[in-house]
């Protein structure tokens, strides 16, 4: 009897014991998501005068954010205080950097990366438009640029030309040979009409074509011209860095990194298979050969040991007029460079200064001396082994013998 009414109870006993775990559960769950709200809603910090560094990492110990940055902001070392009490990470950051060149953005729920404002994504429009001349008729291959950036292009047969991503607050610079430039915003450009004016000043200017000089109005051949005043803010280490996209049918590439490597230069294309397709360099009359090697075997180019600032133009010949004057050094175009000359009058002292630095993106590990040294006596060691390989011995060393042959050697003894 007394087994019997333990059995009808105990079912009882364990449904009162379910529901209350199942209670149980839930409060622990409503507690435990109290507590991931509290860690990353509510921060509490009060500090003085310490580094903006130090500020972010004391954040980091009482919350659960970490905070991701470039250590070579400025900013970093600048003293901030902040005073919060259960404040949002919207509230702290508004308070930390308040008036810094800096910004903050979420990229997970606890992550957080500092960034310069100037990095923030700018609002970018699709940018349309047509380039006529002052008749009206449209103008094919006019440049439109977006300032201080690479994004641009040219305009087509109808003179009609459409650029992507372009800032609210960027300047088109439309441009063409003979005509003056034109500097707009982008901001209310939307299928403008862009009317160029002939600049007659620009095709009066006196170019070099080989033997002499002439007008730009009167060329008759393939020939473009580079000023100083174009290359002169250009931060290049050589004049073909200088001249790269500056040319129309000049295309010029540097094939390694080689400090002072020369650059190839291919005007209108390649015009031979078997012999080189340099260009003939022309330094104030004086002709230079395309390329010079060292004891590397690594081109460098003739154009390495002058100044970019000395250069007072630039001219390249692109047609037959080229072969005409240099005979068959001249087939692939002729690069004719005239540098500055005195001029008359009082003493002008000029300054121009530029730094830059070359790093290598990935260096090489190599080994240091002793472990080179002990590499070289392992060498000796296995030139024994090699010996009785030499000898007819099995060998073991063969990448091509296949394991049936091996065994057979270690049988027959021969391995040794």
């Amino acid at each position: 009897m007394k087994h019997k009414t333990t059995f009808e109870k105990l079912p009882q006993v364990n449904v009162g014991r379910s529901k209350n775990w199942k209670t149980l559960q839930a409060i622990c769950l409503l507690l435990f998501l109290s507590v991931s709200f509290t860690a990353y809603s509510q921060i509490t910090v009060n500090v003085k005068e310490i580094s903006l560094r130090a500020s972010l990492k004391k954040i980091e110990q009482v919350s659960n954010y970490k905070f991701f940055y470039n250590e070579s902001l400025p900013e970093l070392n600048q003293k901030v205080s902040l005073n919060v009490k259960d404040a949002t990470i919207e509230q702290t950051m508004q308070q930390l950097l308040g008036k810094m060149e800096l910004t903050y953005k979420k990229e997970q729920e606890n992550v957080i990366v500092l960034i310069r404002k100037s990095q923030e994504k700018q609002e970018t429009k699709k940018v349309t438009g047509i380039v006529v001349d002052e008749k009206g008729e449209p103008i094919i291959g006019a440049s439109v640029q977006v300032k201080g950036e690479s994004n641009g292009t040219i305009t087509n047969i109808d003179g009609y030309y459409s650029l992507m991503n372009v800032p609210e607050s960027a300047t088109l610079i439309i441009s063409y040979i003979g005509y003056r430039t034109v500097n707009l915003s982008a901001k209310n450009q939307n299928t403008s009409k862009i009317t160029l004016v002939e600049d007659s000043k620009m095709i009066d200017e006196v170019v070099v074509v080989g033997y002499g000089v002439q007008r730009k109005r009167d060329v008759s051949t393939a020939i473009s011209s580079i000023r100083a005043s174009d290359i002169a803010d250009v931060a290049a280490t050589s004049i073909e860095q200088a001249l790269v996209g500056r040319m129309a049918g000049v295309q010029i590439t540097q094939p390694n990194g080689t400090p002072g490597a020369g650059f190839e230069v291919k005007v209108r294309g390649v015009g031979t298979v078997t012999a080189g397709s340099s260009p003939l360099y022309v330094i104030d009359g004086v002709p230079l050969s395309d390329d010079t090697g060292d004891a590397t075997g690594i081109t460098v180019s003739p154009l390495a040991s002058i100044e970019t600032s000395d250069i007072e133009s630039i001219e390249v010949l692109k047609d037959a007029s080229a072969a005409a004057i240099y005979g068959s050094r001249g087939s692939n175009g002729v690069v004719i460079i005239t540098t500055k000359q005195g001029k008359e009058g009082k003493p002008v002292v000029k300054y121009n200064g530029y730094a830059g630095a070359q790093i290598v993106t990935d260096k090489i590990d190599v080994l240091n001396a002793y472990e080179y040294s002990q590499l070289v006596f392992d060498g000796h060691n296995n030139a024994y082994y090699d010996q009785l390989r030499v000898a007819g011995k099995a060998d073991l060393y063969n990448p091509n013998a296949t394991n049936q042959e091996r065994w057979n050697n270690l049988k027959t003894g021969s391995m040794m």
